[in-house]
């Protein structure tokens, strides 16, 4: 996972990286999960699934970090249910 992020934070800083890595990496995740999140109805679903992806991203850097801890795991729980209930209930 450490070299997931250290690749992705070069990409900031070199073009052809962001091109060849980033664009890829997030249309491969996105795109699946719009697709998805369309099928099941769910309104707006291209930010839904960015804000998915980036509520994951952040606590798999953070679990990078820290190692992973109850307070992440419970961080990840909420953000599901959240993500749950935004779905379920719009």
């Amino acid at each position: 996972m450490a070299m997931f992020f250290e690749i992705y934070a070069a990409s900031a800083r070199d073009d052809d990286l962001h091109a060849r890595f980033v664009v890829p990496v997030v249309s491969e995740w996105v795109t699946p999960m719009v697709q998805a999140l369309e099928a099941a109805g769910v309104a707006d679903s291209r930010s839904l699934a960015h804000r998915i992806l980036a509520v994951h991203r952040g606590l798999l850097l953070q679990a990078t970090v820290s190692g992973p801890t109850p307070e992440i795991e419970s961080a990840h729980r909420d953000a599901v249910e959240a993500i749950r209930n935004e779905i379920v209930a719009p």
